[in-house]
């Protein structure tokens, strides 16, 4: 007889633990991007790098499906500022086809060369 009311007890306790979990509702809330368009999201951003020159930023991205852009050149306007943040000169589009790795290893060949003068 002990066996059955726990039998019974222990059926009951799951049904309505069942019952519960199946009346309650959940909300989950996520946002991604449709990759499989392979349209191209357009992103503005102003970025403000003091103390660096313009010849040695480059812009690298990657989406969420892995696909890599490596140095970045079409529609990237960079202006020379100040220290106070002042603008030097006009705004210059990215248009030289060559890659800024290239420059930036050059400046750092040119300063490796002045350490080993001084």
């Amino acid at each position: 007889a002990i066996v059955s009311i726990f039998g019974i007890l222990l059926m009951v306790t799951l049904f309505f633990g069942e019952l519960s979990l199946y009346l309650t509702t959940t909300t989950a809330h996520e946002m991604s991007v449709d990759t499989t368009r392979g349209d191209q999201l357009l992103i503005n951003i102003n970025i403000t790098f003091p103390a660096m020159p313009c010849a040695v930023i480059s812009l690298d991205t990657m989406d969420i499906s892995g696909e890599q852009h490596l140095d970045v050149r079409h529609d990237i306007y960079k202006q020379r500022l100040t220290k106070e943040g002042v603008s030097i000169g006009s705004i210059e589009r990215e248009h030289d086809p060559t890659s800024n790795k290239s420059h930036i290893s050059s400046l750092l060949n040119q300063q490796q060369d002045h350490t080993e003068a001084t």
